[in-house]
């Protein structure tokens, strides 16, 4: 809803074009890390809103896993730190 984006067209990679140009390489590489050895992920990044304005946000998440240690989803949050972002650059 935050990005005007349906969810549908956000599967695989394509989740990155929401995020600040500057942002999207080194997300990448930390998701990318976090499935390679299946373990928590940590990142803070800028995301379009649906008006094209850009805010940071904390995102984490960690992977659930099934009775036979695959991971079959992964569980996390994203809060808005804009705020704190803001205060530490000035």
């Amino acid at each position: 809803q935050y990005t005007g984006v349906p969810s549908a067209q956000l599967h695989g990679d394509t989740w990155l074009h929401v995020l600040h140009p500057e942002d999207r390489d080194r997300t990448l590489q930390v998701w990318r890390k976090a499935l390679d050895t299946e373990s928590m992920y940590e990142i803070e990044f800028r995301i379009r809103d649906q008006d094209g304005n850009y805010r940071w946000f904390h995102t984490r998440a960690v992977p659930q896993r099934d009775d036979h240690g695959a991971i079959w989803q992964w569980i996390g949050y994203t809060s808005d730190v804009q705020d704190r972002m803001l205060q530490e650059v000035a």
